[in-house]
């Protein structure tokens, strides 16, 4: 139960980039009529209108199919998130509570090529971080939005990595001491993109955000100016006006 209970609240979601059936051929002369299905173990694995699987060695295929696969279909991601957090010293300008803190959240997002394949078109990297009130764990806040273009090393295991500027998250109490205001982290959401925009990966530790992207972009632009502008609502992830009991918030 408690292994099962770990999978669920950490994963990884492939997918598959083209739906499309096409022609493909072997370097033998031999053609199938098939889609991309995935790719495992330097093999391609194909799926006729039938709903036959093939599965072939990538070297086996000709070589304007290698060029397609070089150009049209991303390999096998690995995506590694890591974060560092410290507490920074009280500033004078602060509350006069004793557990008013400053915590300052760095993170880095690497992106590992699992394929020996070739790809040379570029990818886009999403980096979403999300916290909650902690007090009102009901409403969320989506922190920051960071991305990256870039192109995958030519070789399996290499890796293309970025870091995000640190960001400061202030919790505080009322003046009032009759509540803790300020964000928590708890959690991230990574995608990957192709040109055209379509979804090679994702990755999240926040199991209710699979496949939000588009959504989450949309509150980012809608609210790009301030945190204090991106509180959201769970079931929805749209934009809902800042939780208040006393007091006010903090400026940015």
């Amino acid at each position: 139960m408690k292994k099962t209970t770990l999978l669920l609240l950490f994963f990884s979601l492939t997918f598959s980039v083209f739906s499309e059936m096409r022609v493909w051929k072997d370097k033998a002369g031999k053609t199938y009529e098939a889609e991309y299905v995935r790719e495992l173990f330097d093999k391609l694995t194909l799926k006729t209108a039938g709903g036959k699987e093939i599965r072939l060695p990538v070297k086996d295929f000709s070589e304007h199919d290698q060029k397609y696969l070089r150009v049209m279909v991303p390999p096998n991601l690995e995506i590694d998130f890591s974060k560092k957090t410290s507490i920074k010293p009280k500033p004078i300008e602060m509350f006069d509570q004793d557990n008013d803190t400053v915590t300052i959240l760095s993170t880095t997002v690497k992106i590992i090529k699992d394929s020996k394949r070739p790809f040379t078109s570029g990818l886009k990297a999403e980096l979403f971080l999300i916290a909650e009130e902690v007090a009102e764990t009901q409403y969320k806040i989506l922190l920051t939005k960071t991305d990256r273009s870039f192109l995958l090393p030519e070789e399996k295991g290499d890796s293309y990595e970025f870091k995000t500027k640190p960001i400061e998250l202030q919790v505080y109490t009322e003046y009032d001491e009759s509540s803790r205001r300020g964000p928590v982290f708890v959690g991230y959401f990574i995608v990957v993109t192709d040109k055209q925009g379509n979804v090679v990966q994702e990755k999240t530790d926040v199991l209710w955000l699979e496949g939000k992207g588009q959504e989450l972009r949309l509150l980012y632009q809608n609210g790009a100016g301030s945190r204090y502008s991106r509180y959201f609502d769970k079931k929805t992830i749209k934009k809902v006006k800042v939780p208040r009991v006393t007091g006010s918030f903090p400026r940015n």
